[in-house]
């Protein structure tokens, strides 16, 4: 008889002792060996490269106060859970919801990407836009989202990826003036500063230790794992003593500004500006999905480290 072997084995002793440490190897593995990180139409190289991650404590008063300091509609963490349990384990004899994480996880963008968008004239190179829409959104990130969401199921625990779930709600119609405040019920960005795995850059965006050309996720699970500690100091430089404000300078469509971004013009230009460029140079047909802008992000000092 034929034996069958697994290639790989997940280390139960790790996940019991130091389930934090476990998930986060398991995380990187992922992204670094799956078939998926891979840019076809451009030389089958990485969309991505190893994923930095960060824990926090779900039930923490910092996720309570967002529907005070993000937004009214924002759900908790302990919410999203509670309604997304299997029902395989709500009529486990007992079942109690006692702990409640929050994993978020940014993964860094290739650099060969960054440098050719921040060479682009107007945003939306081609390796970029590929990126975006294959590499992120539906593509990659939900991969990974999957990934832990089965890799816990499968060790007796539950996890909801919130921007997946059938709870996510968004409306781009009635965007916010500050990129500070969000319409949609859960954000990536708030999460990961909440997370401890940046902190907010002129831009909008969360700068972690890799930069801040990423790509962002988060889970909430059922088991306890030691919160990371939030950052010292603002990795930021136009907020940490005024010396930069890059990000201002290369937006084409003045969506920052030294009170930070403004998500309306930020869109205007990528929905209604760009894809008009684009058209009259002949590459809008060139491209998947809408156009994606990524000059802020790239070809700054905190593209790919803190500054």
């Amino acid at each position: 008889m034929r034996k069958y072997t697994s290639r790989k084995t997940n280390n139960l002793e790790l996940f019991n002792a130091k389930p934090g440490l476990f998930i986060e190897k398991a995380i990187k593995d992922y992204v670094l060996t799956s078939p998926l990180n891979c840019m076809m139409d451009f030389g089958n190289k990485p969309f991505f490269g190893e994923p930095v991650i960060a824990f926090a404590d779900g039930d923490s008063p910092t996720f309570k106060n967002f529907k005070q300091t993000v937004s009214e509609s924002h759900l908790l963490p302990r919410e999203i859970l509670e309604k997304q349990i299997p029902i395989t384990f709500r009529m486990k004899p007992g079942f109690e919801l006692k702990n409640v994480t929050v994993i978020a996880g940014a993964l860094p963008v290739n650099p060969e990407i960054i440098r050719t968008e921040a060479g682009s004239r107007y945003g939306s190179s081609l390796i970029h836009n590929h990126m975006n829409w294959l590499g992120g959104h539906w593509g990659v990130l939900k991969a990974v989202c999957d990934h832990i969401e089965v890799l816990f199921y499968i060790l007796g625990h539950s996890a909801v990826a919130p921007f997946f779930s059938p709870l996510f709600r968004d409306d781009p119609k009635t965007m916010a003036e500050n990129c500070r405040k969000t319409v949609c019920n859960w954000s990536e960005r708030h999460v990961a500063e909440a997370c401890g795995l940046g902190t907010f850059g002129l831009n909008g965006m969360i700068i972690t230790p890799k930069g801040v050309a990423v790509n962002l996720f988060s889970v909430v699970c059922d088991v306890a794992i030691t919160p990371t500690p939030t950052p010292d100091r603002q990795y930021c430089l136009y907020y940490r003593d005024g010396s930069c404000g890059k990000c201002m300078e290369r937006c084409q469509n003045s969506a920052i500004s030294l009170q930070g971004r403004n998500p309306r013009k930020c869109h205007e230009y990528a929905a209604i500006k760009l894809p008009e460029i684009l058209k009259k140079n002949g590459e809008l047909k060139k491209i998947i999905g809408i156009p994606t802008c990524g000059l802020c992000t790239m070809g700054v000092p905190c593209s790919e480290r803190i500054p």
